[in-house]
């Protein structure tokens, strides 16, 4: 990666990718995909559509450190990237009459989110040729999976995932 704005081009790359089903590496299809700035994602995308989306997806930066900090040699200095790679689909609610709902959708939703979680880590894994086509990125690595919800009739989890950078002053 060469520059900061390399790590939102990244992650535009692999939320694009996400959403390309084929061979296995993407995820069922969802209503919203962006980046996002960092902080809490809006979950305004929790409802399923009649061509079968559901959900969102997003990316944010969540930090960049510096890995030599007064710098390197020529004026260039590394660094390491902390990203979400976050998911949310529709979650089984209380219905009208206040009843939970039955244990069979909350074991679907379940379901739902471990299908997202392994989807998402195997784009990253092992689908690198989909979202860095030129191989131009230095290792990507997850972290880890962090559950969401269900909250407000969403239910889904991110990803933690962390890479490096290269600057250098021109």
């Amino acid at each position: 990666m060469s520059d900061l704005v390399g790590v939102w081009r990244l992650l535009a790359r692999i939320v694009e990718a996400a959403q390309d089903i084929r061979d296995g590496c993407g995820l069922e299809p969802v209503c919203r995909a962006s980046v996002v700035p960092a902080g809490l994602v809006a979950w305004d995308a929790c409802e399923r559509t009649a061509d079968g989306r559901d959900g969102q997806l997003w990316a944010a930066v969540q930090t960049l450190t510096p890995a030599n900090p007064s710098g390197g040699a020529a004026g260039c200095w590394r660094g390491i990237w902390q990203a979400e790679l976050g998911i949310v689909r529709c979650a089984s609610t209380v219905d009208d009459q206040g009843r939970p709902p039955p244990t069979q959708w909350l074991a679907e939703d379940a379901w739902t989110q471990a299908r997202d979680a392994d989807a998402l880590a195997r784009l990253v894994l092992c689908c690198q040729d989909r979202w860095d086509p030129d191989q131009q990125t230095s290792e990507v690595e997850l972290v880890g999976w962090d559950p969401l919800g269900p909250d407000g009739g969403c239910v889904g989890g991110r990803w933690t995932i962390r890479g490096e950078y290269d600057e250098c002053c021109a």
